[in-house]
């Protein structure tokens, strides 16, 4: 579970009407204060506890479970089996008994424990729902990034504008500081830079099996890692980062290169939200990528069919304008006399 305050998931409202409701069952007056995991009070009625009893409460984060002290109690409020808050209890005016430990005051423990136990449900429901709506939001971001990408990539010809935009896209959504992209040369040999931004590249081209760039390449998956002060390989792409994600640019089963962004701004791990979001523009990318080759190519046998006609049509020039001269009777005269010059020589001889 993400580390989360659980201020950001109780509004301060709810949670001090509800202990005032509680309080109400307590066996004599006291009080029930809720506080973070950072030691602040969030929520307490009718007032906090005076002395507050920190070391229950540092003992009960730690994982020791409900910790009873002088006059009160200090129970754990759990959400997915981890303490994120500590609901204390505290009561006065308990006549002691022999048999009673002074530290668990009557029938406050369960008490204790069913509020905590509400609290927590309410807590978990909390994060429950956040996690919803940051889901609907990641999607509404992909929809939207991936609607703006065909738009923009729709009419787009040219390879290197499209991957100029793709990466800029990239970077500006995941915020990665730098980034490149890779398309697979035309014998499948090489993987070639197309563009980068932030990085300082040694070479213009890598082999297609080298690195993890060849292996997202090769294996047809993204690589996502944080810490690569272990995996770096000398000479590689990733040897120029701390933490990189990887993408293949597919079409079906077809690999036409890798996007490349490396070390998230602020210090900050890259995460599978991020993946997920690069894997779809990447899949947006691959046919802008494949559509571009496609129009090359048919330019390209275009213009060699278009080179091809003009011989054929120069051939059929110089044959038809043989025959406009050999048709005419200056050319006839001319055979005529040659064919009277060579029997005349014939017959010297």
């Amino acid at each position: 579970m993400e580390a989360i305050a659980l201020r950001k998931l109780l509004r301060r409202d709810l949670i001090t009407a509800v202990l005032a409701d509680f309080a109400r069952l307590l066996p004599s007056s006291g009080s029930l204060c809720l506080y973070d995991r950072d030691g602040r009070v969030l929520a307490a009625y009718p007032a906090p506890p005076s002395p507050e009893p920190v070391e229950a409460i540092r003992a009960v984060l730690d994982g020791s479970g409900a910790v009873p002290f002088p006059g009160g109690v200090a129970e754990p409020l759990l959400v997915q089996g981890r303490p994120i808050g500590v609901l204390v209890g505290t009561v006065v005016d308990v006549p002691p008994l022999p048999a009673r430990k002074a530290a668990d005051p009557p029938a406050l423990h369960p008490l204790l424990r069913a509020l905590a136990g509400a609290l927590g449900q309410m807590a978990t429901l909390a994060l429950e729902n956040r996690a919803l709506a940051l889901e609907a939001l990641d999607r509404y971001r992909e929809l939207n990034l991936i609607y703006r990408m065909q738009t923009e990539l729709g009419a787009e010809l040219d390879p290197d504008q499209i991957a100029t935009r793709v990466l800029a896209e990239s970077m500006r959504v995941i915020k990665a500081t730098r980034g490149a992209i890779l398309l697979l040369s035309q014998d499948g040999q090489s993987l070639v830079v197309q563009t980068c931004e932030g990085l300082s590249l040694e070479r213009d081209r890598y082999p297609a099996t080298e690195g993890l760039a060849g292996q997202a390449l090769s294996q047809r998956r993204s690589f996502l890692i944080n810490d690569l002060k272990r995996d770096r390989q000398q000479g590689t792409l990733e040897a120029h980062a701390r933490s990189l994600l990887f993408v293949p640019l597919l079409v079906g089963e077809r690999a036409l290169g890798v996007i490349c962004l490396f070390d998230k701004k602020g210090g900050k791990i890259f995460t599978a939200g991020d993946e997920k979001l690069l894997n779809a523009l990447a899949s947006q990318a691959a046919v802008a990528f494949q559509t571009a080759r496609q129009v090359e190519e048919r330019e390209r046998l275009l213009r060699q069919q278009i080179q091809a006609l003009r011989v054929e049509i120069d051939e059929i020039k110089k044959q038809r304008q043989v025959a406009a001269i050999t048709s005419t009777d200056y050319f006839a005269h001319l055979q005529a006399t040659a064919q009277r010059m060579r029997q005349e020589f014939e017959e010297e001889t």
